[in-house]
């Protein structure tokens, strides 16, 4: 009972992440799935944060690409209560999957919420922050943050991301979307079309 399996899910070829921050006191976990030639499918694995603590949420949202995952956790509190984290994993050959990396925002602060969206594609990152504040005043207008993994794993954050327009509860960074060279970011409660009318951004990465 409150595992919340189920409320983030991702999918990448034969492979399904799907996540269950309600899990072990609300640290969490996410479960690594197999579709096989029959269509029957297998769970992998089972992960969990090395660093887990009740409350972390672990698995509030998932992304999977290729031979990696990444996992969001909100509920972190390395840098104040709900400043969040994301996990990158790799699946080896052997479908063993083990922690490669751990994340936070370059600027945590308590009640950022990073970790609330999540998304993987190649070498790119993308993770939302919903609870981020442009300034003292601007609470909850949100940000989303870009990070490289490189050839040995280790993995940088490349950009801080915010709205042109943003303001306060705008909760941009509620929904990240990673395609290319392009990322897509949500901001369901931005008011102009009416409260909470919700709006969406598109930003391009150069070379």
């Amino acid at each position: 009972a409150f595992d919340y399996f189920g409320s983030s899910i991702s999918l990448s070829g034969d492979y399904l992440a799907v996540g269950a921050y309600g899990d072990g006191d609300d640290s969490g976990s996410a479960y690594l799935f197999k579709r096989h030639a029959n269509n029957t499918v297998t769970q992998l694995a089972k992960l969990t944060a090395g660093d887990g603590a009740a409350g972390d949420s672990f698995g509030t949202s998932v992304s999977l690409s290729g031979d990696y995952l990444a996992v969001g956790a909100w509920g972190d509190d390395d840098n104040g209560d709900f400043s969040g984290s994301a996990y990158l994993f790799k699946r080896h050959t052997d479908n063993n999957v083990t922690q490669i990396a751990k994340l936070t925002a370059g600027d945590a602060n308590a009640h950022d919420y990073f970790g609330s969206s999540i998304s993987l594609f190649g070498d790119y990152l993308a993770v939302g922050a919903w609870g981020d504040a442009k300034n003292e005043t601007e609470i909850n207008s949100g940000s989303a943050y870009l990070f490289k993994r490189h050839a040995n794993n280790t993995v940088t954050q490349i950009a801080k991301l915010t709205a042109g327009d943003g303001t306060v509860g705008d909760l941009f960074g509620s929904s990240v979307s990673l395609s290319g060279d392009y990322l897509a970011v949500g901001a369901y409660a931005d008011n102009v079309k009416g409260s909470a009318s919700g709006s969406a951004y598109l930003f391009k990465r150069h070379a």
